[in-house]
């Protein structure tokens, strides 16, 4: 599964509150930093624990419905440089796969065509995770939480 989420430096909570002053929005679920960090390995600094991990909107109006995921800069995050080291707007794209050899596989391509890390391919409790900045700017996070079929292979090349 592939899905795209909006970023924002640290401002994210910012922009739900403006968002939701333009339209009718439902915070359907939001997530912090410190309440994710045990997804992270090597933690997360006190001084971004308060940004938003990730957080689903539904948009209103008139008769549509509009679901929006969104969070704040992992770039800045992980990198704690407080700038958003390659990225050039405010779009990431989230894959989640069922085999971490997809992971692998990927996180080669990207990383031969001269992508930067933000989180580099690495192994947890809770699967097998890498976050990249692509030539163009683009960030992009690779998700395969452990589940059975996965549990065959968890090294990380």
């Amino acid at each position: 599964m592939i899905s795209v989420k909006l970023t924002f430096g640290g401002l994210c909570n910012e922009a739900i509150s403006f968002y939701s002053q333009c339209f009718d929005v439902k915070v359907l679920a939001q997530k912090s930093f410190k309440e994710a960090e045990n997804s992270f390995p090597q933690g997360i600094e006190a001084k971004f624990q308060d940004f938003v991990f990730s957080a689903q909107l539904e948009i209103n109006l008139e008769d549509s419905k509009f679901y929006v995921t969104m969070g704040d800069t992992p770039a800045i995050v992980f990198t704690g440089t407080g700038e958003l080291s390659g990225c050039n707007d405010n779009i990431a794209f989230d894959i989640h796969v069922k085999e971490p050899d997809l992971i692998r596989e990927l996180y080669k391509k990207f990383t031969e065509a001269g992508s930067k890390n933000n989180i580099p391919l690495e192994q947890s409790e809770q699967g097998i995770r890498c976050s990249l900045i692509d030539p163009y700017g683009i960030c992009w996070t690779m998700v395969c939480e452990n589940n059975p079929q996965s549990e065959r292979k968890t090294e990380v090349d």
